[in-house]
């Protein structure tokens, strides 16, 4: 969705549990980390509410890469658009790789990712290559 290259530490997180901890002392400090999100039942609405609360928060200003992983059950509702078209309506332009539909999350194959791991990230139109420090997994 975005081409770039970053290595950061990484946070991973399910939207919805994200979304329950804004507010109070448990929501992670996400500034230079790459953010790699995923749901498990994912209506379009309640995503795009998710996307906009972080957008409101400034975080999309605040991380190094985003990472939207492929939802288990995706729900479209009749929108007009699809998961990849909200996601850049929302997110926007932004200078640090960006992908979705990764195999992170709920899906099988399922990439488990650790938190606090220092990830090396790089993506382009044709492929995504994520490192961690215990190994690789490349997607293309």
């Amino acid at each position: 969705m975005s081409p770039g290259i970053v290595e950061a530490e990484i946070i991973p997180a399910n939207l919805n549990t994200l979304m329950s901890s804004c507010g109070t002392e448990y929501f992670p400090v996400l500034k230079g980390k790459i953010l790699p999100i995923e749901d498990m039942d994912a209506p379009q609405s309640r995503t795009e509410r998710g996307l906009q609360q972080l957008s409101l928060m400034g975080i999309f200003d605040q991380i190094a890469g985003l990472i939207i992983g492929k939802p288990e059950f995706y729900d479209q509702q009749g929108a007009p658009f699809n998961y990849d078209d909200l996601i850049r309506e929302v997110v926007g332009a932004r200078p640090y790789p960006i992908v979705s539909n990764f195999d992170c999350g709920h899906t099988i194959p399922m990439l488990t990712v650790p938190r606090y791991a220092r990830a090396h990230f790089k993506a382009n139109n044709k492929s995504v290559n994520f490192s961690l420090l215990e190994g690789s997994v490349e997607e293309g």
